[in-house]
């Protein structure tokens, strides 16, 4: 028994010791981010926007929230006309400072109404006029960049030299860990991309920055600015690449647009709009976010800061819904935060009630109480964090760090924001880049991480100009690996250039094979409508028919949204000012009233001459909130001929097409050149309903329903308008899924294949079977690209029976060797575990089979229990025995000891009495001494002799009595106690001794 259970516990602690193994062996992979190495160094002093003057500022007296006195930010409806504000706000004496058109926001002043309860009521009485989507105070709110710095020094070395390698190391391990190096040979034009960045001034004119254009307040002169932030920030992104500095930006051709970093929410939003709508900036940073008070508070439910961070986040997403559904395309790259991990104290003279700790040493009011942290939630960190809207949030990336540990392997940032908001991490620890007067620094933070994702999404523009701020993220995204976790159970993916470099530029041409979303799920149906005088009638009929039309397009798919836009012609080629190129009349939706409502507030223009301006309506169409996993259709209604070329914007019917058959590529609207060859199939197909009997403008609308897969019906009454319209939506076919199965062999046996369509846009994945067969359900004809987590890629086109026609797998055999390779250490040590727990499990097995034989050699209960009870007596005795001799033993031993040194003694008085009793006699025998000497000369000697002998045969007989008396001692069977040689029975129990 003593021997399993010793095998037992060996058992057990080997398996204790390769699990501790197995954990320092895949801590690579991430560790708990409150294991993560957490840097003592100083925090670098923040930068937070500028507050306006006090005397500015009106402060609600409930919250304490701060607002610019009396101002309103209107965000207008699709139906509000400008002069409709225009007449409201004159009306209450009120100032339209800005208007933002692509956002429908308007920022207007009340000099009567600067006090906070009278602006209150004055917000009452705009809500009520039903001319605004959102009303809101003019809120100020200040934005701060934050960033870590570790304790190595910094380096002044303006040509630090460092080596590029596969391992990320070094001064540029944060561009080698994303594989920038393997993605920059892919660029072979020279497009250059405008970046934004929304942070702290830039210098004037940085040296190792290409191209910078300074917006207002962008700039700044002074060399002892407080923060190096923005610098930083744009050389990671946007350094000039290859000119023998130390830094090297992610994107390697770009002009970088630096805007200022403000406190008042109109100002971020006129910023991001001159960004995205004058500037045409399809990437920008935004490295900065609240503070980390309101951050800790919101998080520990304090409803003052939830409410702020609330708010701030749709104001904001209201002017970014506003710019999507005007036909602008935009993504931003937002930080997720510095806060986890800080060490804060619960504050009640604080508004927010906490004190955030960045010092050595917190004030001696805290010195008493104990400090808390926290893993703090991304959805806190920013304005544009907390944003719910999907279309909005497809537009948006949140970053998360990770650094490299003592080991050099990577793993998530202590201090990181965490949580579902985060959608991808990149390196935000001992970054090098840029500082004032181009000097080389490091910093760490999620603010350094997120340049890093801006830039490689501008680096996808070079590779694919064509690409919309949804595919850019879906790339990015979807192409990330590694599984760097910040709890237990919870990890993000790193990004990686070379991967979404590979998908960006076959997004664009695979042998000119269409590409078509997989999983096709709802039906986006745009109506594009001459809207000028001479379709009075037309319009009409639709209006009347609109029920109609709506139940054709459920018929079609429950899953549906409908979306209206108008063209007429340039009020300055007509000279009426209520005409215009082309305008949004309703972005999608399937609000049935909302629809109705929409086409009863038309109105219409003059039109000028003949031809008018459809590619612009076609244009703006294509570049509305279509989404990526739906069947798209366009519906255009007129009757007269498109502008070719148009006038003012230089669109062409090449254009056009080009871009109906592509996905909403930009066209230069001042040097209109098309060199694209066009694929087979339209991204969106046109169905046209030409109206009249104007021969061009019947072969315009026929051949562009020809050329774009779509139909073409003629009508030469009003009232057969509404009629055609349903046709043509009984017409429309919604491709449906089908089954496939692809086959890639054993080698990538228990693997996950994804399958991503042109766009980037993630379609479906499935296990690979033992067999090296995976199937999908989901997948509509077209063509594909399957990604095996880095394994391996390749493009799959799929026929209408879910047959694969082509397919290509490059390195495939190559990945799936280094895999094995790289993962044969880990596999031994878990069949190492294993076999241990099957040894463990036979041995357990083992037990009970043995306790099964006792149960059956004595049925009865009452029996086992004698035969344990037996047993335990018989241990109980066998430890008596053991105990009684152990101790008799040590009394025999005890009293040798004393013996001996009782005769040790003797001879010591011996020796001590027999020189002192012979200097005493010494006179009185002399005479006599002498005498017997003559006669007994060997007297002396024989009584030595005799003396030695005596004392020798004591001590034998002694030690022989002892031996004796040992030999004699027994004990009993029963009780386990000492009986002596004489005794017959025993003196404890009474058992006769036998």
């Amino acid at each position: 028994m003593k021997k399993i259970l010793t095998t037992i516990l060996i058992l057990l602690i080997l398996f204790l010791l390769c699990i501790t193994l197995a954990h320092f062996m895949l801590k690579d992979y991430g560790p708990d981010s409150s294991e993560a190495i957490k840097y003592t160094g100083e925090d670098d002093q923040p930068y937070c926007s500028e507050l306006p003057a006090e005397e500015e500022m009106t402060v609600d007296p409930v919250s304490g929230r701060k607002f610019l006195k009396g101002e309103v930010l209107l965000f207008s409806k699709n139906t509000t006309t400008n002069q409709q504000v225009i007449d409201l706000v004159e009306r209450y004496n009120g100032e339209i400072v800005e208007h933002l058109e692509a956002m429908q926001l308007y920022r207007v002043y009340f000099s009567r109404y600067e006090d906070y309860a009278a602006i209150e009521k004055l917000l009452t009485i705009l809500e009520d006029s039903n001319l605004f989507d959102m009303i809101n105070l003019n809120e100020i709110v200040e934005q701060e960049t934050k960033f870590l710095i570790p304790n190595d020094p910094w380096s002044d070395d303006e040509t630090v030299e460092v080596e590029w390698t596969e391992k990320p190391e070094g001064r540029n391990w944060g561009i080698e860990a994303i594989r920038a190096p393997q993605a920059w040979p892919k660029i072979t034009g020279d497009n250059t991309v405008n970046l934004g960045i929304i942070d702290t001034p830039l210098e004037s004119s940085p040296s190792d920055l290409k191209e910078v254009v300074h917006l207002e307040q962008g700039v700044a002169e002074n060399k002892n600015s407080k923060s190096n932030h923005g610098m930083h920030v744009a050389g990671t992104m946007a350094a000039t690449f290859n000119n023998k500095t130390a830094v090297s930006g992610v994107c390697t051709n770009n002009k970088l647009i630096s805007g200022d970093l403000f406190s008042a929410t109109s100002d971020v939003l006129a910023i991001i709009h001159k960004m995205v709508v004058d500037e045409k900036i399809k990437v920008i940073n935004y490295s900065a976010g609240f503070r980390d008070e309101i951050i800790i508070a919101a998080q520990k439910g304090n409803q003052s800061a939830i409410k702020l961070i609330e708010d701030m986040n749709n104001i904001v997403g209201q002017g970014l819904k506003k710019l999507i559904d005007n036909g602008h395309d935009f993504l931003i790259c937002a930080a997720a935060g510095n806060t986890s991990n800080q060490k804060f104290y619960a504050d009640e003279a604080s508004y927010y009630g906490y004190y955030l700790h960045s010092g050595r040493i917190p004030p001696c009011r805290f010195w008493l109480k104990k400090s808390e942290s926290i893993l703090s939630d991304a959805q806190w960190a920013s304005c544009f964090s907390k944003i719910t809207d999907d279309e909005i949030k497809s537009r948006i990336i949140v970053v998360g760090s990770v650094g490299l540990d003592q080991n050099s392997a990577m793993r998530y940032s202590s201090f990181s924001g965490i949580g579902e908001r985060v959608d991808v991490v990149a390196p935000g620890e001992d970054i090098y880049s840029l500082s004032w007067d181009g000097k080389v620094v490091s910093k760490r933070g999620t603010s350094m991480a997120t340049p890093h994702v801006s830039g490689l999404a501008g680096l996808l523009l070079q590779l694919n100009p064509d690409l919309t701020g949804p595919q850019l993220k879906n790339i990015i995204v979807n192409t990330a690996t590694g599984d760097y976790k910040y709890d237990e159970t919870h990890g993000k993916p790193l990004i990686q250039a070379d991967a979404a470099a590979d998908i960006a530029l076959n997004t664009e041409s695979e042998d000119n094979v269409p590409i078509v979303s997989g999983s096709r799920s709802g039906l986006d149906l745009c109506f594009v409508i001459d809207t000028t005088r001479s379709m009075e009638d037309d319009i009409a009929d639709v209006k009347n028919s609109i029920s109609e039309i709506i139940t054709a397009v459920q018929n079609k798919s429950e899953n549906y949204r409908i979306a209206f836009v108008s063209y007429r012609d340039f009020p300055e080629r007509t000279g009426d000012p209520a005409d215009y190129p082309s305008e949004i009349l309703m972005p999608f939706t399937n609000d049935a009233n909302m629809i109705s409502r929409s086409l009863d507030d038309v109105g219409l223009g003059y039109g000028g001459d003949d031809a008018e301006t459809v590619f612009s309506g076609l244009m703006t169409a294509c570049r509305m909130n279509w989404r990526s996993n739906s069947s798209k259709f366009i519906i255009l209604m007129g009757d007269a001929p498109a502008l070719d070329p148009e006038p003012n914007t230089n669109y062409t019917y090449d254009d056009i097409l080009n871009i109906l058959k592509t996905t909403s590529i930009s066209i230069d609207q001042e040097y209109s050149t098309i060199d694209t060859v066009l694929p087979d199939q339209a991204f969106w197909s046109v169905y046209s309903i030409a109206i009249g009997d104007d021969v061009q403008a019947l072969d315009f609308l026929k051949n562009l329903a020809e050329d774009t897969g779509g139909t073409y019906k003629r009508v030469s009454e009003s009232s057969e308008v509404s009629g055609a319209i349903i046709e043509t939506v009984d017409s429309f076919e919604i491709k449906e899924n089908v089954p496939t199965t692809l086959m890639l062999g054993k080698g990538l046996s228990g693997y996950t294949v994804s399958i991503l369509d042109g766009q980037g846009n993630f379609v479906s994945s499935a296990p690979v079977s033992d067999k090296g067969k995976v199937q999908f359900d989901n997948l509509t004809v077209g063509s594909y690209y399957h990604w095996q987590s880095g394994m391996a890629k390749g493009i799959i086109s799929i026929s209408e029976t879910g047959e694969v026609i082509n397919m290509s797998t490059q390195g495939v055999l190559l990945s799936t060797i280094v895999n094995y390779v790289s993962n044969t250490f880990v596999y031994i040590l878990i069949s190492v575990i294993v076999i241990l727990m099957i040894i463990l499990l036979l041995v357990i097995l083992s037990l009970h089979k043995k306790q099964s034989l006792i149960k059956y050699a004595y049925p009865k209960r009452s029996e086992r229990r004698q035969l344990i009870k037996n047993y335990n007596n018989k241990i109980l005795t066998e430890k008596r025995i053991k105990k009684n001799k152990k101790q008799h033993k040590k009394e025999l031993k005890e009293q040798k000891q004393r013996l001996k040194q009782q005769q040790a003694q003797q001879q010591k008085q011996v020796q001590v009495e027999k020189p002192q009793k012979a200097a005493d006699q010494v006179v009185v025998q002399q005479t006599i001494f002498q005498t017997e000497q003559q006669f007994k000369p060997n007297q002396d000697a024989d009584n030595s002799k005799l003396q030695t002998q005596f004392n020798d045969q004591y001590k034998q007989k002694q030690e022989d009595d002892l031996s004796t008396a040992e030999e004699k001692i027994l004990f009993c069977g029963n009780c386990g106690n000492k009986i002596g040689p004489n005794d017959t029975f025993c003196r404890e129990c009474g058992k006769k001794i036998h």
